[in-house]
């Protein structure tokens, strides 16, 4: 039965499992995400590999003073770690 909305192929939409399982981990184990203790056992893994700087990427689209919030939260981390 038609209903007026065209035909939508979900699996069609759906990006690759490399990018899905990239952003799963960026999110809940690789990533500086949450709070400074949790962000800090992610520090503690990439210090025992050896890693002695790190990059971050700045909120784009975001407000500017929630920005802003982001880069004291990353300050706090770096005099915490």
């Amino acid at each position: 039965m038609r209903t007026g909305w065209p035909s939508f192929d979900r699996a069609a939409a759906e990006p690759p499992i490399v990018v899905r399982r990239a952003y799963d981990r960026s999110l809940t184990s690789d990533g500086l995400f949450g709070s400074v203790a949790e962000a800090l056992r992610v520090v503690a893994r990439v210090r025992a590999a050896d890693v002695d700087e790190a990059a971050c990427l700045i909120d784009v689209g975001v407000p500017t003073d929630v920005a802003l919030a982001g880069l004291a939260r990353l300050d706090r981390l770096r005099a915490a770690a």
